[in-house]
């Protein structure tokens, strides 16, 4: 049986039924607006593959969250996502940090993300990541990218700078362009590959500026 995640009624409510950590386990197609808005207490959540919409705000408010795992990293659907941002609210908070970002019809507008945030992980069947879909979420540290990656739109990681490690679950390299990571440390930030695929990214031109790639 298929359900569908509801926005709760009274968002004062969430927080006591989160726990820290918190993974769907039920079969869920949508996510609706602001479904986790507010968890002041959420540290991780597991978005599962089954998802195929994620709605705006969803995570609004997320103080405390540490590690994000989604099967895409923005709202809207696999076809149709846009940024990371959007996940996130755009209310001021000085408990969160404020980034900038393009929103969904081209104008830069400030989203809030906690600052505990500091790992992504993007399930296996994501095959883009769109141009500036991550630009400028430097609280991020760490960030692991499926085997099903095949293509890094225009600064799409651009301005990352707080990015230390990048997990590459694809034997080939993605497909990126000149400005993908820019504003990484190219010689900070690590790339780990598959066994046997170190020389493919050494040897790709937008590659291969990252001087620590390893298996």
């Amino acid at each position: 049986k298929v359900k569908y995640v509801k926005k709760y009624p009274f968002r004062i409510n969430i927080e006591p039924i989160l726990p820290l950590f918190y993974r769907l386990e039920r079969i869920v197609l949508i996510i609706n607006d602001n479904r986790y808005a507010d968890c002041h207490a959420l540290e991780q959540i597991t978005i599962p593959s089954s998802v195929h919409h994620l709605g705006k705000h969803i995570f609004s408010g997320c103080r405390s969250l540490k590690t994000l795992t989604v099967p895409f990293p923005a709202c809207g659907t696999p076809a149709t996502f846009s940024n990371f941002g959007e996940l996130f609210g755009t209310t001021p908070d000085i408990e969160m940090r404020k980034i900038s970002q393009d929103n969904e019809t081209g104008k830069e507008t400030n989203y809030y993300l906690p600052h505990s945030l500091s790992v992504l992980r993007i399930l296996e069947g994501c095959e883009i990541i769109p141009s500036k879909c991550l630009m400028n979420c430097f609280v991020l540290k760490e960030l692991h990218l499926p085997s099903s990656l095949y293509m890094m739109g225009e600064k799409a990681v651009y301005g990352c700078a707080g990015l230390k490690t990048i997990y590459c679950q694809a034997a080939e390299p993605a497909s990126i362009h000149a400005d993908t990571f820019g504003g990484i440390r190219f010689n900070v930030c690590r790339i780990h590959v598959p066994q046997g695929s170190t020389e493919k990214y050494k040897q790709d031109k937008h590659w291969k500026p990252f001087s620590l790639i390893e298996e």
